[in-house]
């Protein structure tokens, strides 16, 4: 077995290959039987990333977002806009789309998880302006809500 081993959709017969393995910061722990990629961390990285790190990080994801979709804004436009945020305050805020993307992307290339082939379909409800424990409350029922989809369910992430 080789990484990327391939994700078969069984529904509509498409085969995914991550390309994201081969791009990986960390060395990936497989063998020639085995891939143990989906093995979680068992050490704690919680150290913030220094701005150089951040903005290299940026620029992956992004060209990965401007691959596989067809943003209105130019790629070097938007790379502009994150590096001037990164200087002056030491972050970025993603768009939306690029927030689902993202959320997207990592539920697909979530080894550990048996649902990800319907990683298209994951619904992103952006919730990044709450503010108070109120706000966060009702957040939490209309995610369960539309998460619920009167019984339907349909997969759903509150960020």
């Amino acid at each position: 077995m080789k990484c990327p081993f391939p994700i078969e959709n069984y529904t509509n017969g498409e085969t995914l290959y991550d390309g994201l393995v081969k791009r990986r910061a960390r060395k990936a722990v497989c063998d020639g039987e085995k891939c143990l990629g989906s093995l979680m961390n068992q050490k704690p990285q919680n150290k913030p990333f220094a701005p150089q790190e951040i903005k290299e990080k940026a620029e992956d994801f992004m060209k990965q977002y401007y691959e596989e979709n067809k943003p209105s804004v130019p790629l070097e436009t938007r790379m502009e806009e994150i590096n001037k945020e990164i200087a002056e305050i030491g972050t970025y805020t993603m768009s939306t789309e690029e927030l689902q993307f993202g959320a997207q992307t990592a539920w697909r290339n979530a080894a550990r998880c048996p649902a990800r082939v319907i990683w298209k379909n994951l619904n992103l409800i952006d919730k990044r302006t709450v503010e108070s424990a109120d706000e966060m409350f009702e957040a939490i029922k209309n995610h369960m809500k539309l998460s619920f989809n009167g019984g339907k369910i349909k997969p759903s992430i509150t960020v």
